[in-house]
């Protein structure tokens, strides 16, 4: 080969390799979750039991075979009247935070203590790309349609649900504290519920538990079989739901939607770090505060600290830091109206 050729060669293999594409400019980069914790076997994905419940909620298609027609119809009729409110509540909502929202936000949400209230944080940030609540309730088994054929379970099932999503979003809607969700079937219907109000319907649903590094161990079949016949914690109290907007085309990269059963309390943070832990991986995020009066007392101090270190731009009922802690963190709050619907925004003075 002519030396010219080898030289050439030569400089070519030592060039560094093209630097990958920045992060898009609409917002800016956040910091990916830490990974998941290494898995023994293949994530278990409830997708289809997760689109059953989902297609039962909203409404859509035919009544599952086994279910009792009566208290469904019953259902659906309270449901076109709630989705109709809930739709009004966020439009009372956008005309307030619209205006407000920082142009360049992280794509991820943080809304610890939520009661797993979907809703408001949807609400608050539709462009969110990833959302995380935390919540004393459990994600909850998604094999529950052949329970309901019970017609009493089922009646009961669904009032609940109703009462519940009636109260939906808590943002902007004052005191309004979260009640057990359907009947103890635990969060996952409310997520769907929300789901289906903001034109969403799910994709994927898997099931985590939180290493105490913060990191996500996925849950697979035999794992899942075998942690339900233990006596130690049951497998569906924390969950991931994969979202996409109705009707768009398959392969769209979902949302996905975390709901972690975590008591964020200093006492249980010394306890079981991983939560928080798992919170602070995410890097800078966008927060929802509602009903997060215990905020600012003592036995919340880590969770507090990490909400003034990291939330950018936060969203609230009022409630939360006092102002003189969110003073001493630099941060200032504003109270905003539109008619009835009231927020307050905390961001940097």
């Amino acid at each position: 080969m002519h030396p010219r050729a080898v030289l050439l060669a030569a400089l070519l293999a030592s060039s560094p390799a093209p630097a990958d594409e920045p992060c898009a400019p609409v917002k800016p980069c956040e910091i990916p979750d830490q990974g998941s914790a290494q898995a023994q076997e293949p994530p278990a994905d409830f997708a289809e039991q997760a689109r059953q419940v989902a297609d039962l909620l909203g409404c859509r298609g035919r009544i599952p075979e086994g279910l009792d027609a009566a208290p469904v119809k019953a259902f659906c009729a309270r449901q076109a009247r709630a989705h109709a409110r809930a739709a009004q509540a966020r439009g009372a909502l956008q005309a307030i935070l619209q205006p407000l929202r920082p142009a360049r936000l992280p794509s991820a949400a943080v809304y610890p203590l939520s009661g797993s209230d979907l809703a408001s944080a949807l609400a608050a940030y539709p462009d969110a790309r990833n959302v995380t609540l935390t919540s004393s309730l459990p994600c909850g088994d998604p094999r529950l349609l052949p329970s309901l054929r019970d017609p009493g379970r089922l009646a009961a099932f669904l009032s609940s649900v109703a009462a519940e999503g009636e109260r939906l979003p808590r943002l902007g809607s004052g005191p309004s504290p979260s009640a057990p969700a359907a009947g103890g079937a635990g969060a996952l219907p409310l997520l769907l519920w929300a789901a289906a109000v903001e034109g969403d319907e799910p994709v994927g649903l898997k099931y985590v538990r939180v290493e105490p590094a913060g990191t996500l161990r996925y849950l697979g079949a035999a794992e899942i079989a075998s942690m339900e016949k233990a006596a130690g914690p049951p497998p569906f109290d924390s969950c991931e739901l994969a979202i996409v907007r109705r009707g768009e085309p398959a392969g769209t990269l979902p949302r996905l939607v975390r709901n972690l059963r975590a008591d964020l309390s200093n006492a249980s943070v010394a306890a079981d770090p991983g939560p928080l832990a798992h919170l602070d991986s995410k890097g800078n995020f966008a927060a929802v505060l509602v009903g997060a009066a215990a905020l600012s007392g003592d036995g919340f101090s880590r969770l507090r600290e990490l909400v003034l270190r990291r939330a950018v731009f936060t969203i609230s009922d009022g409630t939360g830091p006092s102002p003189e802690q969110l003073k001493q963190a630099g941060l200032a709050q504003e109270i905003h109206r539109a008619g009835e619907a009231k927020v307050a925004v905390i961001r940097r003075q």
